[in-house]
């Protein structure tokens, strides 16, 4: 093994490193094995592994990061950054929680503590704002900001912006059209 040859260089890992070294081995080739057959076995593999590589670099979550049950920095940069990437596209739970190298549950409840809303209330309050920004900014029909903005349909977005805004997206924009343009 390259590792027992290296003890004493320089750049060697510290003691008990072979031991990791070898599980991180063992386990990513599990999840190259499983890779086309098992996404989701692979998927959670690879998130071990990273966080005991994490882990064993000092880079994992500090205990004060998460004591209150919140997402660590790192974390929200990550989701945030996903979210912004993916607005438009279907995101669940799970692959953010994979992101975030924790259970859907635990993941769940920590976004809520750290956003104020849960994953998807943030996700359509992210979404409506992008709609209200293509409305103020262009002509398209409503049924096309929908689309644009990641929504099902017409509909759904109806039902969203109302539940955002208290008042459909017809009217919203009929009011801001009859406003003169200030900034």
């Amino acid at each position: 093994m390259l590792l027992e040859n290296q003890t004493s260089s320089p750049g060697a890992l510290p003691a008990g490193s072979a031991l990791l070294v070898a599980r991180l081995a063992e386990m990513l080739e599990t999840a190259r094995d499983n890779a086309d057959t098992h996404y989701e076995v692979t998927k959670r593999i690879v998130a071990e592994a990273s966080l005991l590589l994490d882990s064993h670099l000092g880079r994992g979550t500090r205990a004060s990061e998460n004591q209150n049950g919140m997402l660590a920095r790192w974390q929200i940069n990550r989701v945030r950054t996903f979210i912004d990437a993916h607005l438009t596209e279907c995101i669940r739970v799970s692959d953010l929680s994979a992101l975030a190298r924790s259970s859907p549950s635990y993941f769940s409840a920590a976004f809520k503590r750290t956003f104020g809303a849960s994953p998807h209330a943030y996700l359509m309050k992210r979404r409506i704002t992008m709609a209200v920004e293509q409305m103020l900014g262009s002509d398209a029909p409503l049924s096309e900001i929908a689309m644009n903005c990641g929504f099902a349909d017409q509909a759904h977005f109806s039902r969203q912006f109302r539940r955002t805004m208290g008042s459909t997206p017809s009217n919203w924009r009929r009011e801001r059209a009859s406003q003169p343009f200030t900034r």
